[in-house]
């Protein structure tokens, strides 16, 4: 099947390519399927990504096997069973003879939208002339199939169109996209959804978690926390998965007495096991004014940052046996509650009701990211050249920021805690820093 041969790859044309979309149809039962596949057709000249400019796709390898339209063909592909299908597997990715199979999702609605005016009307069978949004000078000389060649060609056309549609806003809105569930009488909306402030009091705390849920993407919130005497109270803003295997990445800000600074606990779970703990000092008052915290989580790394300063990373080690979040879509919370058996200075200094009630105040919150809408599968809503977070890794600059906050403010870290892992702490702690 493999036959070689070479393809230069030049400067992308704005106008260089059309796509096709083909909506196969299919009687199941009593329900008609429809099912994207997408067929690039070159106008001029095949043009040849690098690697890592379609790295970001690689998601779409993991929903055939629980996607509706193509489930059934994935498994076959799969098997050793030969039939006379015309699908097959490329890479990991399915094609239908030529085509590429986008499974359900929002990058498949938007390219059924885009090409058909919004609507299912396939025997309009309208081309989609593509304006590039984002500039790519591809200069490699490469020897390649003309199968590799052609489906090269649509990951890189799937590149341009999911880079137009990350102008939909990432705000979300505290009235629209999240839900209270608890305490929601202490909860106080403000500024059209845009803001809100929660109260702890000694019956309830309060807490929410957003609609919809994200697999990989980026998270930003602003907080300001309670000021005064806010010991034993825990505010916290986290994303989390559900169930006994889930995962999680945690923000909790640890209350304390007047005049003494607040903790920054972090904590990783992944499918499960989490013990990863690392605790900081902030450089300044929290409860003064509003800080932005940020969650960037991606197939690669997740980094925990301080207005846009890292504090924390913890590296994709699957190949050293560490778990990694990646297969498990997360909602994002945030709670406020009393935590005071242990919150505060080990939970010696328990809350003081006379200060009820304790109020941290939440605005901003920002998601760009993979949503998941079915619970099973989900879709980038954006590229890798728009959405920076998907393919964030630490330069020289944040290196040197993470390893400033690290040595002044960091005030545990589990990888050093040889008293509770005598025998040898998790395997990560021993990459370098930068790596673990």
């Amino acid at each position: 099947m493999r036959r070689e041969g070479r393809v230069t790859a030049s400067p992308a044309k704005a106008d260089s390519f059309l796509i096709v979309p083909d909506i196969m149809k299919e009687a199941k039962e009593t329900q008609l399927v429809y099912a994207l596949v997408v067929k690039c057709e070159a106008k001029e000249e095949t043009v040849v990504p690098n690697q890592n400019e379609v790295s970001g796709f690689e998601y779409l390898k993991e929903l055939y096997a629980e996607d509706e339209d193509f489930k059934e063909e994935w498994a076959k592909c799969n098997s050793s069973f030969l039939d006379s299908s015309k699908f097959q597997l490329l890479e990991g990715f399915m094609f239908f003879e030529d085509r590429l199979c986008i499974p359900r999702g929002s990058l498949q609605e938007h390219i059924i939208r885009e090409t058909h005016g919004g609507g299912l009307d396939i025997q309009s069978s309208l081309s989609l002339s593509l304006s590039l949004s984002l500039s790519l000078s591809l200069s490699l000389s490469l020897s390649l199939s003309p199968m590799s060649s052609f489906f090269s060609s649509v990951l890189l056309l799937v590149l341009m169109i999911t880079a137009s549609v990350t102008a939909d806003s990432s705000a979300l809105n505290f009235y629209q996209d999240v839900v209270f569930y608890w305490g929601n009488q202490l909860a106080n909306v403000l500024n059209g959804g845009t803001s809100l402030t929660m109260s702890l009091v000694n019956a309830s705390g309060c807490g929410f978690q957003s609609k919809n849920g994200y697999l990989y993407g980026r998270f930003d919130m602003n907080i300001k926390l309670v000021p005064g005497n806010s010991a034993g109270t825990v505010t916290t803003y986290y994303i989390s998965s559900q169930g006994q295997y889930h995962d999680e990445v945690d923000f909790e800000f640890l209350g304390n007495v007047s005049g003494q600074p607040y903790i920054l606990h972090t904590n990783i779970f992944a499918k499960g096991q989490g013990s990863r703990e690392q605790q900081f000092y902030l450089w300044f008052d929290p409860t003064a004014d509003y800080h932005k915290y940020t969650i960037i989580w991606n197939p690669r790394l997740i980094i925990l940052m301080v207005d846009e300063t890292p504090i924390r990373v913890f590296n994709n080690n699957e190949a050293i046996g560490v778990p990694f979040p990646n297969t498990q879509a997360m909602n994002v919370y945030s709670s406020i509650w009393c935590g005071d058996s242990w919150a505060t200075q080990g939970g010696s200094v328990k809350t003081n009701w006379a200060y009820a009630p304790f109020t941290a105040s939440y605005g901003n919150l920002e998601v760009y990211s993979c949503q998941d809408s079915s619970g099973s599968t989900s879709s980038c809503s954006g590229s890798s050249s728009s959405a920076p977070w998907l393919t964030q890794q630490l330069d020289v600059g944040l290196q040197a920021q993470l390893s400033s906050v690290q040595n002044n403010f960091m005030i545990y870290n589990y990888c050093t805690d040889y008293k509770r892992f005598p025998h040898g702490c998790p395997a990560e702690c021993n990459q370098p820093r930068f790596l673990q």
